[in-house]
């Protein structure tokens, strides 16, 4: 995990305009690009969260603490989270 006095996430466009930041409480241990470009995952010690390009949290999946390994479905459908504590959680979500 990263520690929890970096907790801010920015995206960054080719030209290196700054397109979005997040702000993450405490600290994060992964992050996911979904696959539209139109947000992030980043998974930490409250769960995983995704997040909208612009910054807005657009879901918090809580349940599962110090999320520390992210992936996705090719078709957008199924998050798996994998955390500190040896368990992984499917999610069901909209692409």
């Amino acid at each position: 995990l990263l520690p929890p006095d970096r907790n801010e996430v920015s995206m960054h466009a080719a030209d290196g305009a700054r397109v979005g930041g997040y702000s993450v409480k405490g600290a994060y241990g992964a992050l996911l690009f979904l696959p539209n470009g139109k947000g992030l995952v980043v998974g930490g010690e409250e769960g995983a969260s995704v997040w909208s390009a612009s910054g807005s949290r657009l879901e918090l999946l809580a349940g599962q603490p110090r999320v520390l390994g992210l992936g996705l479905s090719p078709d957008g459908t199924l998050l798996a989270t994998g955390s500190g504590d040896t368990t992984a959680i499917v999610w069901e979500r909209k692409p």
